[in-house]
């Protein structure tokens, strides 16, 4: 597996020329896209990224654009419905995902579970299962 880390920033002020855009990750597996958060400043456009799939741990605008924005795209966007009330845009092709309950996604198996992050922004982690091996996902916990 390919893991492309395309941002590390969260909502701070600070920033440098390797820390500047907001937290999201990439993975390629045989082919397969799947790019973890996407916030407001990124580096690449989705249509530059072209993933197969989009999952969104929480509706900070630093992972979830639509908190924000509007962007239209007809790529899947995996979400909690929590994060998808809480944002003031709504991706047009989503999918709710439950914390608990394991699904599969291309060459992935995703279990989605519930992080301590926010009282008012409710956040997932992703345990991200391939080839026997297993990748953890959690980008802000309290």
């Amino acid at each position: 597996m390919i893991l492309k880390f395309l941002g590390t920033k969260g909502e701070i002020e600070e920033f440098s020329k390797k820390h500047r855009y907001n937290s999201s990750l990439l993975l390629i597996e045989k082919g397969f896209k799947l790019l973890l958060d996407y916030g407001l400043i990124h580096k690449y456009s989705l249509e530059k990224i072209k993933p197969d799939a989009i999952l969104i741990t929480h509706a900070h605008p630093d992972h979830y654009i639509w908190t924000k924005k509007e962007l239209k795209t007809k790529i899947c966007v995996y979400l909690t419905k929590e994060t998808l009330k809480y944002g003031k845009f709504k991706p047009l092709n989503y999918k709710i995902i439950r914390a608990g309950k394991k699904f599969s996604l291309g060459p992935f198996k995703v279990l989605p579970y519930e992080v301590m992050h926010s009282l008012r922004c409710p956040a997932v982690g992703f345990k991200i299962y391939w080839d026997k091996k297993i990748l953890v996902y959690n980008p802000d916990l309290i």
